[in-house]
C-alpha cells in the first residue's frame, strides 16, 4: 500500500509538471503532500478537472494565476473547495447571479433596530478587597515555604 501510494504520487507529480509546464522538484515535503492528498481520497481526474476549471477562471480574470501552483492544489481544504466549484460548473449548476432563497430560520430574524441602543446593565459586581483574608493567605504561604526548607 505504501509503495503504491509512493508510486502514484510520483506518477501524478510527473504528469502535473508535464501538463502545466511547472518544474516543481519532488522533494520529500512535496512527496508527502501528494501522499496526504491521495490518502484524502483524491485522484488524477479530479486534479485535471480542477486545473481546467482554474485555468478558465484565470482567463476570465476571476482567479489569480497562483491558484494553479502545486502547493496550493495539494492543500486539501483548498483543493476540495475548488473541486466542489469545478464540479458545480461542469454540471451547469454554478450560477453566481442566482438569488438565494430565504434560509430555514428566516422567520426568527429580529426586526431591525430603529431607536438608540442602550448599553447592557453591568453584570460584574466589584467587591472591596478583603485585606484580612489576603493577609491570612500570605501567612499560610509563608508557613508552607518555611516547612519546605
Amino acid at each position: 500500500m505504501e509503495q503504491d501510494l509512493d508510486s502514484r504520487a510520483r506518477t501524478l507529480h510527473d504528469w502535473f509538471c508535464r501538463s502545466t509546464g511547472q518544474q516543481v522538484p519532488l522533494r520529500m515535503p512535496m512527496l508527502t503532500a501528494w501522499i496526504d492528498w491521495l490518502l484524502a481520497g483524491h485522484n488524477g481526474p479530479e486534479m485535471a478537472l480542477v486545473i481546467r476549471y482554474l485555468r478558465r477562471e484565470i482567463a476570465a480574470g476571476r482567479r489569480n494565476p497562483g491558484s494553479v501552483a502545486l502547493r496550493h492544489l495539494l492543500d486539501i481544504e483548498t483543493f476540495e473547495k475548488d473541486l466542489g466549484l469545478a464540479q458545480m460548473h461542469k454540471a451547469g449548476g454554478f450560477d453566481p447571479e442566482k438569488r438565494l432563497t430565504a434560509p430555514p430560520d428566516s422567520t426568527t430574524v429580529a426586526a431591525p433596530v430603529t431607536g438608540p441602543i442602550e448599553p447592557p446593565a453591568t453584570v460584574i459586581q466589584h467587591h472591596p478587597p478583603d485585606h484580612a483574608a489576603r493577609a491570612a493567605r500570605i501567612a499560610e504561604l509563608e508557613e508552607l515555604k518555611r516547612s519546605m526548607e
